[in-house]
């Protein structure tokens, strides 16, 4: 891999910051590569093979998707060694490490949102057993659900741009699974409209939470996104982290960076607080966990 990198660095995409182009991220044998255009990504695989092979390894064309942000892409790739890879629509996702990408120009973390909440209710199900046991304490219920259900809802949730309406979806899956849980109130009225008998529900699913300290999934991604930031302002210049961060992206269309990235909610904490850029601001452990509670009040559904 390392003769890969350095013999086919210049094909990678240009951060305009003086430093190395991005040419691929690994992790294990899962690699995410980067181009400019179809027959650079075909000269990148076909010579990735060729290092593969040379290790006795093999590219897995099957499980290989191209990802795209062309209007009209074609539904193949063909590289000049004869390699055919599957390219995906911009509307389409794939799961990489256990997220979803996509190039979609609508809100990009729809799609891994609703991963996370249908692999969280898949979780929920295997253990319904004990989830909605009668004779297991509702206390420990909501324990056993904090260990084993919402860490699988908010997995790697600080990576992902922070939108009200995800978190606004996220509660709703989070207090529709409690309410299986904590069961109905006791003398419930069902002759009552559903909404109301809703809110009385979910009112008992609120007070058995706070009592047990558990937290909304909307809250837990707010707090990973709060810690991501922190370490990412850590990082030192030279890191792909850091460097995609400040990328100001040129090409044919507007100049610039979407008017809503992953840190805009930050930012426009930091600017309401009337504080320097949060970069600066988590520079500081102690200024920076200070204001937890404040930008959790600030960024967090006013539902509950």
């Amino acid at each position: 891999m390392a003769n890969w990198r350095d013999e086919m660095e210049h094909l990678g995409l240009d951060l305009r910051d003086g430093g190395r182009s991005l040419l691929d991220l690994r992790f294990a044998d899962d690699i995410l590569i980067f181009g400019t255009d179809y027959h650079v990504i075909g000269v990148l695989l076909d010579k990735l093979v060729e290092n593969l092979a040379a290790v006795g390894l093999q590219l897995n064309a099957q499980k290989t998707k191209v990802l795209t942000t062309q209007a009209q892409p074609p539904s193949q790739l063909q590289t000049p060694n004869g390699l055919t890879i599957s390219v995906l629509d911009r509307e389409s996702s794939h799961k990489w490490l256990g997220c979803m990408l996509t190039t979609s120009t609508v809100q990009t973390t729809t799609c891994d949102v609703e991963c996370r909440l249908q692999a969280a209710a898949k979780a929920f199900n295997a253990n319904r057993w004990i989830l909605c046991d009668p004779k297991v304490s509702i206390a420990q219920k909501i324990e056993y659900f904090d260990r084993v259900v919402s860490p699988i809802a908010c997995f790697a949730a600080g990576h992902r741009t922070v939108y009200r309406n995800d978190l606004h979806k996220m509660d709703i899956a989070y207090r529709r699974l409690l309410r299986s849980v904590v069961g109905p109130p006791r003398n419930m009225d069902w002759t009552l409209p559903w909404h109301e008998v809703l809110h009385i529900w979910n009112e008992r699913v609120r007070v058995f939470t706070w009592q047990a300290a558990s937290k909304t999934w909307s809250e837990l991604c707010l707090r990973h996104h709060w810690n991501v930031a922190q370490y990412f302002a850590t990082l030192p210049g030279h890191r792909w982290i850091k460097r995609i961060l400040a990328w100001q992206p040129a090409g044919h269309k507007r100049v610039g960076r979407p008017k809503y990235c992953w840190d805009t909610m930050l930012t426009n904490f930091c600017r309401m607080k009337g504080l320097a850029s949060w970069q600066v601001t988590a520079m500081d452990a102690d200024v920076w966990n200070s204001l937890l509670p404040e930008f959790l009040a600030f960024s967090l559904p006013n539902v509950m």
